[in-house]
Protein backbone atom coordinates (compact mmCIF):
# COMPACT_ATOMS: atom_id res chain seq x y z
CA UNK A 1 0.00 0.00 0.00
CA UNK A 2 1.25 3.18 -1.03
CA UNK A 3 1.31 6.19 2.22
CA UNK A 4 3.02 9.24 1.99
CA UNK A 5 4.03 10.42 5.58
CA UNK A 6 3.74 14.14 6.60
CA UNK A 7 5.76 15.29 9.15
CA UNK A 8 3.50 18.44 10.97
CA UNK A 9 6.13 21.49 13.12
CA UNK A 10 7.83 23.03 9.70
CA UNK A 11 6.85 21.00 7.29
CA UNK A 12 2.78 21.30 6.82
CA UNK A 13 3.13 24.06 9.59
CA UNK A 14 6.23 26.56 8.19
CA UNK A 15 7.89 28.29 10.94
CA UNK A 16 6.56 27.17 13.77
CA UNK A 17 5.24 24.47 16.23
CA UNK A 18 1.50 23.16 17.22
CA UNK A 19 3.18 22.75 20.54
CA UNK A 20 4.13 26.48 20.43
CA UNK A 21 1.49 27.69 19.63
CA UNK A 22 -0.67 25.23 22.31
CA UNK A 23 1.53 26.47 24.84
CA UNK A 24 1.77 30.44 24.10
CA UNK A 25 -2.31 30.48 24.11
CA UNK A 26 -2.41 28.32 27.40
CA UNK A 27 -0.60 30.96 28.60
CA UNK A 28 -2.76 33.69 27.31
CA UNK A 29 -5.56 32.04 28.70
CA UNK A 30 -3.84 31.58 32.16
CA UNK A 31 -3.72 27.89 32.26
CA UNK A 32 -0.17 27.75 32.43
CA UNK A 33 1.38 30.30 34.68
CA UNK A 34 4.06 32.33 33.07
CA UNK A 35 6.36 32.42 35.82
CA UNK A 36 5.44 28.54 36.47
CA UNK A 37 6.38 27.66 32.28
CA UNK A 38 9.65 29.75 33.33
CA UNK A 39 10.75 27.28 35.97
CA UNK A 40 10.01 24.47 33.89
CA UNK A 41 12.39 25.49 30.99
CA UNK A 42 15.55 26.50 33.26
CA UNK A 43 15.15 23.30 34.94
CA UNK A 44 14.73 21.38 31.56
CA UNK A 45 17.77 23.24 29.58
CA UNK A 46 19.73 22.27 32.96
CA UNK A 47 18.91 18.18 32.35
CA UNK A 48 19.69 18.83 28.55
CA UNK A 49 23.17 20.33 29.89
CA UNK A 50 23.42 17.49 32.22
CA UNK A 51 21.78 14.14 30.60
CA UNK A 52 20.29 12.77 27.75
CA UNK A 53 20.27 16.31 25.46
CA UNK A 54 17.56 17.58 22.99
CA UNK A 55 15.61 14.19 23.91
CA UNK A 56 15.56 15.02 27.37
CA UNK A 57 14.26 17.95 27.13
CA UNK A 58 11.64 17.11 24.91
CA UNK A 59 10.37 14.27 26.64
CA UNK A 60 9.84 16.79 29.54
CA UNK A 61 6.21 18.28 29.81
CA UNK A 62 5.83 19.09 33.24
CA UNK A 63 3.79 22.17 32.37
CA UNK A 64 1.10 19.27 30.96
CA UNK A 65 1.08 17.68 34.42
CA UNK A 66 -2.11 18.30 36.67
CA UNK A 67 -3.99 18.92 33.67
CA UNK A 68 -7.47 17.58 32.71
CA UNK A 69 -7.23 15.52 29.71
CA UNK A 70 -10.91 15.66 28.21
CA UNK A 71 -11.25 19.46 28.68
CA UNK A 72 -7.63 19.61 27.31
CA UNK A 73 -8.51 17.50 24.58
CA UNK A 74 -11.69 20.11 23.89
CA UNK A 75 -9.07 22.92 24.17
CA UNK A 76 -6.86 21.67 21.55
CA UNK A 77 -9.20 20.24 19.03
CA UNK A 78 -10.58 24.23 19.32
CA UNK A 79 -7.22 25.72 18.61
CA UNK A 80 -6.74 23.33 15.89
CA UNK A 81 -9.49 24.66 14.18
CA UNK A 82 -8.60 28.23 15.06
CA UNK A 83 -5.29 29.27 15.21
CA UNK A 84 -3.77 25.88 13.14
CA UNK A 85 -5.57 24.98 10.06
CA UNK A 86 -5.51 28.87 9.36
CA UNK A 87 -1.89 28.89 9.20
CA UNK A 88 -1.35 25.56 7.06
CA UNK A 89 -0.20 27.05 2.85
CA UNK A 90 -2.51 25.64 0.30
CA UNK A 91 0.56 24.30 -1.39
CA UNK A 92 -0.24 21.50 1.74
CA UNK A 93 -3.58 21.09 -0.09
CA UNK A 94 -3.01 20.84 -2.95
CA UNK A 95 -0.01 18.04 -2.61
CA UNK A 96 -2.37 15.92 -0.11
CA UNK A 97 -4.83 16.34 -3.26
CA UNK A 98 -2.66 14.75 -6.14
CA UNK A 99 -1.06 12.13 -3.91
CA UNK A 100 -4.93 10.78 -3.10
CA UNK A 101 -5.35 10.83 -6.72
CA UNK A 102 -2.65 8.41 -7.54
CA UNK A 103 -3.60 5.97 -4.93
CA UNK A 104 -2.15 7.55 -1.54
CA UNK A 105 -2.83 7.19 1.70
CA UNK A 106 -1.86 10.43 4.15
CA UNK A 107 -0.40 9.32 7.66
CA UNK A 108 0.65 12.39 9.64
CA UNK A 109 3.54 12.07 12.16
CA UNK A 110 4.55 14.25 14.57
CA UNK A 111 6.46 14.86 18.01
CA UNK A 112 3.47 16.86 18.73
CA UNK A 113 0.94 15.75 20.86
CA UNK A 114 -1.64 13.32 19.74
CA UNK A 115 -4.60 15.32 21.02
CA UNK A 116 -3.53 17.85 18.96
CA UNK A 117 -2.20 15.45 15.78
CA UNK A 118 -5.64 13.91 15.93
CA UNK A 119 -7.87 16.74 15.41
CA UNK A 120 -5.72 18.24 12.55
CA UNK A 121 -5.78 15.07 10.46
CA UNK A 122 -9.47 15.25 11.01
CA UNK A 123 -9.47 18.43 9.10
CA UNK A 124 -7.15 17.50 6.80
CA UNK A 125 -8.61 14.23 5.91
CA UNK A 126 -5.85 12.53 6.84
CA UNK A 127 -5.99 8.59 7.15
CA UNK A 128 -4.36 8.28 10.03
CA UNK A 129 -1.97 10.01 12.38
CA UNK A 130 0.73 9.16 14.58
CA UNK A 131 1.60 11.80 17.80
CA UNK A 132 3.33 11.83 20.92
CA UNK A 133 0.68 10.13 24.01
CA UNK A 134 1.14 11.63 26.77
CA UNK A 135 1.18 9.54 30.33
CA UNK A 136 -2.35 9.85 32.32
CA UNK A 137 -3.46 8.94 35.90
CA UNK A 138 -6.63 9.78 37.22
CA UNK A 139 -8.15 11.81 34.10
CA UNK A 140 -5.33 13.93 34.57
CA UNK A 141 -2.03 14.43 32.52
CA UNK A 142 1.28 13.17 34.03
CA UNK A 143 3.84 15.08 32.79
CA UNK A 144 5.79 12.72 30.72
CA UNK A 145 4.95 10.86 27.44
CA UNK A 146 3.60 7.19 27.42
CA UNK A 147 6.13 5.64 25.22
CA UNK A 148 8.33 7.01 22.77
CA UNK A 149 8.51 10.87 22.11
CA UNK A 150 8.08 10.56 18.00
CA UNK A 151 11.66 12.59 17.42
CA UNK A 152 14.48 11.23 15.32
CA UNK A 153 15.53 7.48 15.66
CA UNK A 154 11.83 7.15 16.86
CA UNK A 155 10.05 7.57 14.18
CA UNK A 156 12.02 4.87 12.49
CA UNK A 157 11.33 2.58 15.16
CA UNK A 158 7.18 3.05 14.74
CA UNK A 159 7.58 3.06 11.28
CA UNK A 160 9.08 -0.32 11.18
CA UNK A 161 6.90 -1.41 13.92
CA UNK A 162 4.01 -0.63 12.55
CA UNK A 163 4.87 -1.16 8.76
CA UNK A 164 2.91 -4.62 8.71
CA UNK A 165 -0.53 -2.81 10.37
CA UNK A 166 -0.12 -0.43 7.81
CA UNK A 167 0.77 -2.63 5.17
CA UNK A 168 3.34 -0.05 3.99
CA UNK A 169 5.07 -0.22 0.65
CA UNK A 170 7.91 2.10 1.86
CA UNK A 171 9.77 1.34 -1.83
CA UNK A 172 6.54 3.25 -3.26
CA UNK A 173 5.67 5.66 -0.22
CA UNK A 174 6.52 9.20 0.20
CA UNK A 175 7.80 11.23 2.70
CA UNK A 176 7.40 14.84 4.06
CA UNK A 177 10.05 16.42 6.39
CA UNK A 178 12.10 19.75 7.43
CA UNK A 179 14.42 18.96 9.98
CA UNK A 180 18.44 16.97 10.00
CA UNK A 181 17.00 14.28 13.02
CA UNK A 182 14.24 13.18 10.20
CA UNK A 183 16.75 11.96 7.68
CA UNK A 184 16.90 8.53 9.33
CA UNK A 185 13.62 7.67 8.45
CA UNK A 186 13.26 9.67 5.21
CA UNK A 187 15.86 7.63 3.64
CA UNK A 188 13.56 4.23 4.34
CA UNK A 189 11.74 5.77 1.67
CA UNK A 190 10.88 5.35 -2.44
CA UNK A 191 10.08 9.11 -2.74
CA UNK A 192 11.78 11.99 0.43
CA UNK A 193 11.10 16.01 -0.03
CA UNK A 194 12.52 17.98 2.06
CA UNK A 195 10.25 20.80 2.83
CA UNK A 196 10.97 24.10 4.12
CA UNK A 197 14.65 22.03 4.90
CA UNK A 198 16.61 23.60 7.34
CA UNK A 199 20.02 23.87 7.23
CA UNK A 200 21.12 20.31 7.58
CA UNK A 201 18.48 18.65 6.01
CA UNK A 202 19.19 20.87 2.81
CA UNK A 203 22.89 19.49 2.49
CA UNK A 204 21.25 15.47 3.33
CA UNK A 205 18.41 16.49 0.39
CA UNK A 206 20.94 17.22 -1.94
CA UNK A 207 23.83 15.01 -1.18
CA UNK A 208 20.60 12.24 -1.76
CA UNK A 209 18.92 13.69 -4.93
CA UNK A 210 15.57 14.26 -2.85
CA UNK A 211 13.29 16.85 -4.38
CA UNK A 212 13.21 20.06 -2.16
CA UNK A 213 10.49 22.17 -2.01
CA UNK A 214 9.23 25.48 0.21
CA UNK A 215 5.93 25.86 1.54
Amino acid sequence: MRWAVFDVDGTILPGTSMERILIRDMIGKGLIPVRSFFVFSCIALKSVCRRGGIRTFLRNKQYFRGLAEKPMARFSKRLVDEKIVPRIPDAVYREMDRLRKNGYRILLMSGAPEFMLGPLAERLGADASMGTVYEVEAGRFAGGPCGDHLFGSAKTRILNRCRKELEMDFIRSAVYANDPSDAEHMRMFGTAVAVNPRKGLMRTAQEEGWKVVWW
